[in-house]
């Protein structure tokens, strides 16, 4: 399958989302909301980098008392037919993983 820059763009995001998903479900006992967004921010000839940024809020109920917590994440994503690495918490959001001590996500 050759990479393009919506699936490039969808694998992103659908990563980062799972990931706030993973890590989060558990604390939010009652509920879990998780939106991203992700954008091409260099298509090079080696592939694209990606950045994605979201929200989360997830809900709780301690003693009959609900509580609610929102937060954010970002990312910036490296992926080619070969590759994909991920940055997260990129100081900038054209930064490259690569360049960055990206981590291999798949």
């Amino acid at each position: 399958m050759t990479v393009t820059r919506e699936s490039a763009k969808r694998f992103a995001k659908t990563h980062a989302e799972a990931l706030v998903w993973n890590d989060k479900y558990k604390s939010a006992d009652t509920g879990l909301e998780v939106n991203g967004d992700a954008s091409i921010v260099n298509e090079i000839p080696e592939g694209y980098i990606v950045h994605v940024s979201g929200g989360m809020t997830y809900y709780t109920c301690e003693n009959g008392h609900l509580g609610v917590a929102d937060g954010g994440f970002h990312a910036n994503y490296f992926i080619n037919d070969s590759t994909a690495l991920r940055l997260n918490r990129p100081t900038n959001r054209t930064d490259d993983p690569r360049e960055h001590n990206g981590e291999p996500v798949a």
